[in-house]
């Protein structure tokens, strides 16, 4: 285990698949998983398989882009 990690229990630790993804809106992209029209085969088929009980799904951090940075920073 890397420094710093001992006694993690997280999912990867139980022998669990983790799937990181990434969305503007949260809330469509999981109806997309769950309505099969997401680009994500392999998880809509488990989704299929296994139901949606099967899942955790936990928003690890929320991003508000900031337009005002963005324009100082790189003249947008």
């Amino acid at each position: 285990m890397p420094p710093g990690r001992q006694g993690d229990n997280g999912p990867a630790s139980r022998g669990e698949i983790v799937y990181v993804g990434s969305s503007i809106n949260i809330a469509n992209r999981f109806y997309e998983h769950l309505n099969n029209k997401g680009s994500n085969i392999p998880l809509q088929n488990a989704f299929k398989k296994y139901g949606i009980s099967a899942f955790n799904f936990l928003v690890m951090e929320d991003y508000v882009f900031d337009w005002t940075i963005s324009v100082k920073e790189n003249g947008l």
